[in-house]
């Protein structure tokens, strides 16, 4: 029997609390910060786009227009591309003519609203989405600099 161990009748040191106020308002700091670090990123990553996206929301109403720029794996040199998403009142990979003269015409948007030479590529991307269906887009791809002038 005097191989258990009793406890002692001391209590162990009180640990340090926090208090349920600060918590909270300490998550709602957090919360403050993170939304406001993510607003001003994306108004500033969007805001050279704003005219563009502007002008293919008056030209093609309804179409909810997504500009997005970039280029991929900016170390191995890859080309400057901008991407534009429309959604469209039709199916556009049923109606291939008219596919092609809505992306020629976004085509001659983004030349008119972007500065020229600042994207190599364009890519558009037409679709329309039915409910709980296959998802019909059309992609088109367009050469915005002629890469032999380049240097």
């Amino acid at each position: 029997m005097s191989d258990l161990v009793t406890p002692s009748p001391s209590s162990p040191p009180p640990s340090k609390t926090v208090s349920g106020k600060v918590v909270i308002i300490g998550m709602f700091l957090f919360a403050s910060l993170a939304t406001s670090l993510l607003w001003f990123y994306w108004y500033y990553h969007n805001a050279p786009f704003v005219p563009l996206q502007k002008a293919l929301a008056t030209e093609f109403i309804g179409c909810q227009p997504r500009v997005d720029g970039g280029q991929r794996k900016m170390h191995l040199g890859t080309p400057k591309l901008i991407w534009v998403i429309l959604r469209m009142p039709f199916k556009p990979d049923d109606d291939k003519a008219r596919s092609q003269k809505v992306a020629e015409r976004v085509r001659d948007l983004v030349v008119e609203k972007l500065p020229p030479g600042e994207f190599e590529e364009l890519t558009v991307r037409l679709f329309f989405g039915e409910p709980e269906r296959v998802l019909h887009k059309v992609d088109t791809n367009f050469k915005l600099v002629d890469s032999t002038a380049k240097e």
